[in-house]
């Protein structure tokens, strides 16, 4: 939960992005201190295109110069080859299952890229 009010979609993407790489931080934290070799850079996967820029260009953008500077060290973790960036297309957001109000079809689609498929079980119930 954001406790931050975003003013555009970039920006509530943006705000994701910055939790999404302090989990990442987290997990290569974790993975050291238990001495576990780690692949580096970690990969997230962001489905929108301005959001990917603002992350990887550190140009002055008028439009988003209200972000807090607090958000832009997501721009250090990929310039130190810690994180990187991988652009999706929207419609194979796996995350979107869980965020947003889908269709039936849409839902049963992104829950199969998943590799969650419905198991049934006979039984008396």
């Amino acid at each position: 939960k954001q406790t931050t009010v975003a003013m555009s979609t970039t920006e509530a993407e943006y705000l994701a992005l910055g939790e999404a790489t302090k989990e990442a931080l987290w997990i290569i934290m974790l993975f050291d201190e238990m001495r576990v070799p780690l692949q580096l850079p970690i990969s997230i996967h962001e489905d929108n295109n301005s959001c990917i820029l603002l992350a990887e260009h550190p140009v002055f953008h008028l439009r988003n110069k209200h972000i807090d500077i607090r958000h832009h060290f997501i721009r250090e973790h990929i310039l130190n080859k810690q994180i990187k960036l991988c652009q999706i297309s929207t419609h194979t957001q796996i995350a979107d299952m869980l965020t947003k109000g889908l269709n039936k079809i849409k839902f049963q689609d992104l829950r199969s890229l998943a590799g969650m498929t419905r198991i049934r079980i006979k039984g008396k119930c």
